[in-house]
């Protein structure tokens, strides 16, 4: 996959988080809890869920910011929310 932008030469930023309980519907676990960050960029704007699935495992829906082979943008994001971080001790 080639990006059309490099994700370091966008001006990207978080516009807000949620963070969301797990969620079922009937018996079907759909996730076992979600955090959704918003962004905003020069190249436009969107969100980026990271979740638990059924098995536990930590999957990550970016609407094609991101592959598999291929995870800068939320490597990105994940950059700005340690600098956004308040650390409590």
């Amino acid at each position: 996959m080639s990006r059309k932008h490099d994700v370091n030469e966008i001006e990207l930023s978080i516009d807000n988080i949620e963070i969301y309980p797990p969620y079922v519907d009937g018996e079907n676990v759909i996730h076992n809890g979600c955090i959704r960050i918003y962004w905003s960029s020069n190249i436009g704007f969107g969100q980026y869920d990271l979740y638990l699935n059924r098995e536990n495992q930590l999957c990550g829906d970016s609407e094609y910011m991101d592959r598999q082979e291929d995870k800068n943008f939320i490597g990105k994001l994940l950059e700005l929310l340690k600098d956004k971080l308040l650390i409590i001790n």
